[in-house]
């Protein structure tokens, strides 16, 4: 009896030791990077347009893109980013980006956004997308 009783607190004393250094650990750990983004308005996009910086995205689909963008943008469809993206890696590398894609109801330009978030870029978003910048009459490209 005294040795299962042995046996026991030894048991006790090492899961106890156990969580206490996973509890550590884990505490160790960088915390996890942030999944939201700056989001701007039509002026911000203009205003990136005008400086060529922050490099401008348009994560719809390559025929959206050749339909219409916004000037400048750089087509790096959320669909097949993995494809597109060595194509575009050298242009854009370590450089801020602001990414866009159809408007509210897509979430392409989110999902590129934690992609590229991930590899390191600095990201905005301009959530309302080519649905507000064509209904606003601005500047586009073909």
């Amino acid at each position: 009896m005294r040795h299962v009783l042995s046996d026991i607190i030894k048991a006790g004393i090492i899961g106890l030791l156990s969580l206490l250094i996973g509890g550590t650990l884990l505490a160790l750990q960088p915390p996890p990077k942030p999944t939201t983004f700056q989001e701007v308005e039509a002026d911000a996009v203009n205003q990136a347009i005008a400086a060529k910086t922050p490099i401008i995205i348009d994560a719809r689909s390559a025929s959206s893109y050749k339909d219409g963008h916004i000037p400048s943008a750089i087509n790096l469809p959320f669909e097949g980013w993995e494809t597109a993206y060595p194509g575009v890696e050298a242009s854009i590398k370590g450089k801020p980006l602001l990414i866009y894609c159809s408007g509210y109801s897509c979430e392409d330009s989110k999902n590129l956004a934690k992609v590229l978030a991930a590899k390191g870029y600095p990201i905005t978003l301009y959530t309302r997308g080519w649905e507000e910048w064509e209904a606003g009459g601005f500047p586009f490209e073909k």
